[in-house]
């Protein structure tokens, strides 16, 4: 429930998707979770997803109030969590407020029920995210560069998948995962902020998990975590320099490195602006060694085997349809209350 309040939080308050009054989007997200924790006390998890939050609002609610959906909320114990969210959206008596409520909730889910295939990809998963930290696996985010509309989904998955790692990290013996995950995160600085990003890259590495963090400019990562930034750098043990025109991290980098005996900086600005890309050169910043600079081969002229292409696999085919209100309210009918006057019509 934690991990759908993240994904809740993450659409309805995208900062790519603002809306100008703050009020519909808290009650927007009102609406999400009472649905959400109501699927979850009724249905099998694997049935509590994007396609049957959207289904569950657009079979049952009217613009009015009316619905199956007000009636199931009645029914419900008044101290629930459903409930408690739901009634406060039903109970609401000026005129257009529900419409106007509904008419967020769509435009928040635009993104989803516009595109098909994302819709299906986030209603069910052709891998298993609990054998990782457990067996050898390579799992790839491939994300367009040309637009940021669903970057905050990468960052909620990154989150998300660190919380699912802890967790399994905490009942593993020795409190860490028997093999290690290493986070790649290429254009970091560019992703939306990653909630608690400070804590996890701290915590990580007695669980077993590293963090590897590609960034083309310090601005950028400043602009991005603020006061964090430095948190985040800070617990980097192993900086890696290729190049930059940025004075500030110039300066850091050379302060970093030293002086000699005559208070000269051992790397001047200038010769860190001059690393040879042709031959490889980088500056090292290693745990508590001192700084050296290097030559890195290419990739191409690692000696690694090359492996024969394997085919990438296909998004699993699921058209939103698996899940049905029907059978929902059929269940939390006849399960929970058998005297609660829902219509029979609805009830089979």
């Amino acid at each position: 429930m934690e991990l759908a309040n993240d994904i809740i939080s993450s659409i309805v308050f995208s900062p790519t998707n603002k809306t100008v009054d703050p009020y519909w989007e808290d009650t927007t997200a009102q609406l999400m979770t009472g649905i959400a924790y109501l699927l979850f006390m009724y249905v099998d998890k694997k049935d509590v997803n994007i396609s049957s939050v959207t289904q569950m609002v657009s079979t049952g609610i009217n613009a009015d109030g009316s619905g199956i959906l007000n009636q199931i909320a009645s029914e419900l114990p008044k101290n629930s969590i459903p409930f408690i969210n739901l009634n406060s959206i039903f109970g609401l008596k000026a005129e257009k407020t529900l419409s106007c409520i509904l008419s967020t909730f769509y435009t928040k889910m635009r993104l989803f029920s516009s595109q098909q295939d994302l819709m299906a990809m986030l209603s069910k998963s052709d891998f298993d995210i609990g054998k990782i930290g457990f067996e050898k696996t390579a799992l790839f985010l491939i994300m367009p560069d040309e637009k940021t509309t669903i970057n905050f989904l990468i960052s909620l998955f990154i989150k998300q998948l660190y919380q699912s790692l802890i967790d399994a990290a905490q009942g593993a013996p020795g409190g860490a995962l028997p093999i290690r995950v290493n986070f790649l995160l290429d254009e970091f600085a560019n992703l939306p902020t990653i909630n608690d990003m400070p804590a996890m890259i701290s915590a990580s590495r007695s669980r077993n998990l590293r963090f590897y963090l590609l960034v083309q400019s310090m601005n950028s990562l400043v602009a991005k975590y603020e006061e964090n930034a430095q948190t985040i750098m800070g617990n980097c043990a192993n900086w890696v320099f290729l190049t930059s025109r940025e004075l500030p991290l110039l300066n850091l980098f050379s302060d970093l490195c030293g002086i000699d005996e005559q208070g000269n900086r051992l790397l001047s600005t200038s010769q860190l602006q001059r690393l040879s890309k042709e031959k490889g050169e980088a500056l090292i910043l290693c745990g508590r060694n001192y700084p050296f600079v290097t030559n890195l081969p290419d990739m191409d002229d690692y000696p690694f085997e090359r492996l024969p292409a394997v085919p990438l696999p296909t998004n699993p085919t699921n058209n939103g349809e698996a899940f049905s209100i029907h059978e929902f309210v059929k269940a939390f009918a006849e399960n929970n209350f058998k005297n609660s006057g829902l219509p029979k019509s609805i009830v089979p």
